[in-house]
């Protein structure tokens, strides 16, 4: 999934998640509007038989609440940057929420 007209620098470099306690395999940075209220961070999560690319949304700092899900896909690097579009989207989609 390839995003264009992005000024936001994503990567996806950061370091896997593995917790007993969460079916979350993967977290990207937290990423910032310009403003600071609104921050989501890209997360690839466990599928019945692939990978759930996913988005977290925080309000001013608070708890992070699951916005958006896409199909499940079959290898990581997919779904890890089917996730970051995710948030490509979603801070496009709301920049007049500021």
């Amino acid at each position: 999934m390839q995003m264009t007209n992005d000024t936001t620098t994503h990567s996806a470099s950061a370091e896997p998640v593995h917790t007993e306690t969460s079916a979350i395999l993967w977290r990207g940075p937290w990423v910032s509007d310009l403003d600071g209220i609104y921050e989501t961070r890209a997360v690839v999560s466990a599928g019945g038989a692939g990978f759930l690319p996913g988005l977290e949304v925080s309000f001013q700092g608070g708890e992070p609440t699951s916005s958006a899900e896409v199909d499940e896909v079959g290898d990581l690097p997919s779904a890890i940057e089917a996730a970051l579009a995710l948030g490509c989207l979603w801070h496009r989609n709301n920049a007049d929420l500021h």
